[in-house]
């Protein structure tokens, strides 16, 4: 079962403010983490099995991740 993907205000300003083909490369890169976020991400710092990252090519981006709601908070989003 996928993950929900909760985006806050300041984070949406990020991803809306890409160039259409970066926000559609970080569209698919992140509904790919919500299908499979242990697959996707990595742990960030100290695996405490909730901070998780996404990396590709062009992004890096921070998740709080929560198992038992399934729900991925994203904290951080960074172009490369």
């Amino acid at each position: 079962m996928a993950y929900s993907l909760h985006v806050d205000s300041v984070q949406q300003v990020v991803w809306d403010s890409l160039p259409p083909s970066l926000g559609e490369e970080l569209s698919l890169a992140l509904f790919q983490a919500t299908e499979d976020p242990h697959g996707t991400t990595v742990p960030y710092g100290a695996d405490d099995g909730v901070t998780r990252l996404l990396i590709t090519q062009r992004f890096l981006v921070m998740f709080l991740m929560n198992d038992q709601a399934q729900r991925l908070t994203i904290i951080q989003i960074t172009v490369l």
